[in-house]
């Protein structure tokens, strides 16, 4: 909901006739996070809305600094182009150029690039689907467990089914890069330990190592 409510994206061509797509940052949304996080967990306390258990504390100090960092058009171009360095030699996946020289703190002016949003894909023939399944999950485990830095807020909308231009073979277009982090390898050694412990059904193990993850 916060992004549907902090910016627009237009269509636009450039002078040399390049189409991109401009991303605008409604003004003063940076300001007013730590506000609508106060309004929004004011009103949750009041409703008895949080789950049990939940370490409100630290939920709000991440949201504050999460939702900060996504406002940073230039951190997100930055990351659009690691993850293009990462993606280059690679025809399944294709990144969406930055245009550096209209990009700003508050507006990020990349490359237009046409595909069907993949939840719109069900309709399409099997083998489509299962490519879309299959490249989704070596994306994951290439982000968490070999780069150690990736886009944490994956959903539908950040992702479309596209064809190459030159051959017209299958690739996803990967969008919007602003929630983009690293981990450090500790952490995901760490993790790595809990998902083996949980394909091993141990709960115990899954529980130890779930209270050392940092």
């Amino acid at each position: 909901l916060f992004k549907c409510f902090c910016l627009k994206v237009h269509s636009a061509r450039l002078l040399d006739g390049r189409r991109v797509a401009i991303k605008i940052q409604y003004p003063g949304v940076a300001e007013g996070i730590d506000s609508d996080i106060d309004n929004l967990v004011t009103v949750l306390n009041i409703g008895g809305l949080f789950p049990k258990g939940l370490y409100l504390e630290k939920f709000v100090v991440v949201a504050r600094r999460e939702l900060k960092l996504e406002c940073d058009y230039k951190r997100e171009a930055r990351a659009i182009m690691k993850f293009a360095e990462l993606l280059a030699n690679d025809n399944d996946f294709y990144v969406p150029k930055v245009v550096e020289e209209l990009t700003t703190t508050r507006v990020l002016t990349v490359e237009y690039v046409e595909g069907i949003p993949v939840d719109k894909c069900v309709n399409e023939p099997q083998e489509v689907r299962d490519y879309i399944a299959a490249k989704f999950i070596e994306l994951c485990l290439n982000e968490v467990f070999v780069w150690r830095f990736m886009q944490t807020d994956p959903n539908w909308s950040n992702f479309l089914f596209g064809r190459h231009p030159s051959n017209g073979e299958p690739r996803l277009i990967l969008l919007d890069f602003g929630a983009s982090r690293s981990y450090p390898k500790k952490f995901v050694d760490q993790y790595m330990h809990i998902i083996r412990a949980a394909y091993d059904h141990d709960r115990e193990k899954v529980r130890l190592y779930v209270d050392c993850l940092e």
